[in-house]
């Protein structure tokens, strides 16, 4: 690539001993090449690692998201409810983007997965009445769909997504904004304090 080290005046990583490890990562190995190059632990790593802790930390959050995520694999992992599902959607003319499975890793993708599971609602609540009714499920399923339909008509698991949502699509942006490539380290930390 032609890139000069003694013009590296900054390098920044997630926090894996690999890359940033104290004494044979690949910051300290550069940075005896280079000392004006200094390390910088990658700020949408943190934020990810930030978020993951808080939204663990808050019952509520944390539990509502569980079941955002076995309900989300409940439909994806089978073809059959994730076709019917669509079909249930354009019955309705829905223009509502699909669910999708959840990255287990990265939570600052989190907050767009809580929209379109919010504006899936109604269509979720069919297909688990229509799992029930007019399909014979192992008696494992027929107990995830149950539980899944019961939460699902919770005030307190409604409640919890549209908290998440909130929440994430704002960390959602700030990580999108972190990552251009234009933007300083005090763009970042105002960006970061501004959400």
């Amino acid at each position: 690539m032609g890139l000069k080290i003694e013009n590296a005046r900054g390098q920044c990583y997630d926090g894996a001993s690999v890359m940033a490890g104290c004494k044979n990562g690949v910051a300290v190995k550069l940075k005896e090449s280079n000392p004006t190059c200094l390390y910088t632990h990658c700020y949408g790593h943190s934020l990810n690692l930030a978020v993951s802790d808080t939204i663990k930390r808050v019952k509520r959050l944390s539990d509502t998201f569980e079941m955002v995520k076995a309900i989300c694999n409940l439909v994806k992992k089978s073809p059959k409810r994730e076709t019917e599902l669509n079909n249930i959607k354009e019955k309705a003319k829905s223009q509502a983007k699909g669910i999708h499975t959840i990255c287990p890793t990265r939570w600052t993708v989190r907050g767009e997965a809580c929209a379109a599971f919010i504006s899936n609602y109604q269509f979720l609540l069919d297909l688990w009445k229509w799992s029930l009714e007019s399909s014979k499920p192992d008696s494992d399923t027929q107990a995830k769909i149950l539980r899944a339909q019961s939460a699902m008509n919770k005030f307190s698991f409604l409640f919890g997504v549209h908290l998440n949502k909130r929440l994430l699509v704002r960390t959602d942006m700030l990580a999108k904004n972190l990552q251009g490539v234009k933007v300083s380290a005090a763009e970042g930390a105002e960006y970061a304090q501004t959400v």
